[in-house]
């Protein structure tokens, strides 16, 4: 019952919330798991599944088409998903998934390297081999470096994964980080407040994130996720689209909690920080997720920013995502929140998690008069759930 509150508690803050919308993406901006990574000499690249690459001198772009980062025969039988790119030393590495949807066994994270992320320059390195385990799907690869706190150390890799099944899962790497420490994976986050039909323990595609907010004594970890399902045909109700959501933790590997100190592994915890927009200033923002995060000098005079992927019309699920990015503040606490940048005003709207497309009408706007409703009917649900267990 807790997790049924806790899902209507995620639903009530979507109804209520108020996003500002994606900034500018001009160019080529259809993206699906987008991870950015800025180039020495300043120019971004932005991979994608799909063996997508994209690139430009700013992030609102114009960003142009770059040939596939792997061989097109690889590619097609499902080995570019979800790429990660990270500049370590003078190398760059990128893990991406080869995998067959549905089969958790039968997915895996491969590594490729190169001097300059230039087309023809990546080698692959072969697969991680994680160990294979029913529990999770060896997906959405995510590489955390993790500093050395002094010059007799060397920095160390924590590679989270995962999954669907049940959450997400982080292992360490070697160095140079082309393979697998002997250790298990460690369990980080589960969930399971989402409905069983669309996989009520969806959560995946984790990004981790150190950082340390002002006033704090010393960095927290931020693990940063997508909740819910990306590719469902069809109304699949509100608040179970994809959405991001974040926990934090003191270390690397746990434990983390969400902003109202629940267990993100063991009490369905997490924070929404970004969900569908049925009306903004740029149309509808439905199932932003794949989420990545980075530090940018030039945004607002060197911000955070948070990237992921959305679609732009709620009916049109098997469009491959249209990139979108944000400046992303932290709140006197150290939790992250979705911010626009400088002289930017939010417009007041509904900002609803939901399917469909927004409805039309002369007055009060579409998505007004749909969300004030439905945060009627939830809040009342989530009395009356409350009353009838004693909570």
């Amino acid at each position: 019952m807790l997790a049924i509150l806790i899902f209507f508690t995620h639903i009530i803050a979507a109804v209520n919330a108020q996003w500002p919308p994606p900034e500018p993406c001009t160019g080529y901006c259809n993206s699906h798991d987008p991870s950015v990574v800025r180039h020495t000499n300043g120019t971004y690249f932005r991979f994608s599944s799909s063996n997508k690459v994209a690139t430009s001198e700013s992030l609102k772009g114009p960003w142009t088409a770059q040939p596939g980062f792997v061989d097109e025969t690889i590619a097609i039988k499902g080995g570019a998903g979800a790429p990660d790119v990270k500049l370590i030393g003078d190398t760059y590495y990128m893990y991406y998934q080869h995998t067959l949807h549905g089969h958790n066994n039968l997915s895996n994270i491969s590594v490729a390297t190169s001097p300059d992320m230039s087309t023809g320059s990546w080698t692959t390195q072969g697969n991680l081999s994680i160990p294979s385990k029913s529990i999770y799907n060896k997906i959405d690869a995510n590489i955390l470096v993790i500093p050395a706190e002094n010059k007799s150390e060397k920095e160390s890799y924590l590679l989270s994964f995962g999954s669907y099944w049940h959450g997400i899962f982080q292992i360490p790497l070697r160095s140079p980080p082309l393979e697998v420490k002997d250790a298990q994976p460690k369990h980080l986050e589960f969930n399971q407040t989402g409905p069983i039909p669309y996989g009520h323990n969806a959560t995946e595609g984790a990004f981790q994130f150190m950082w340390q907010p002002k006033g704090a004594a010393k960095p927290f970890f931020y693990l940063f996720f997508s909740s819910g399902n990306c590719c469902v045909k069809g109304d699949i109700g509100m608040g179970n689209e994809y959405k991001i959501m974040v926990c934090r933790s003191e270390g690397p590997s746990g434990p983390f909690v969400d902003k109202e100190g629940r267990s993100c592994l063991t009490e369905n915890g997490g924070t929404l920080i970004y969900g569908t927009q049925r009306q903004s200033s740029r149309g509808i923002v439905y199932a932003p997720g794949g989420q990545g995060v980075m530090y940018d000098q030039d945004v607002d005079g060197g911000s955070v920013v948070l990237y992921y992927h959305y679609i732009a019309n709620a009916t049109d699920v098997d469009h491959a995502g249209t990139f979108g990015w944000n400046k992303l503040d932290f709140d006197t606490t150290g939790w992250p929140e979705v911010r626009a940048l400088s002289g930017f005003k939010p417009i007041a709207r509904g900002s609803v998690t939901g399917t469909g497309a927004v409805p039309t009408g002369t007055g009060e706007s579409g998505a007004s008069r749909l969300s004030n409703p439905i945060a009627r009917i939830v809040k009342s649900l989530y009395t009356l759930s409350m009353v009838r267990y004693g909570l």
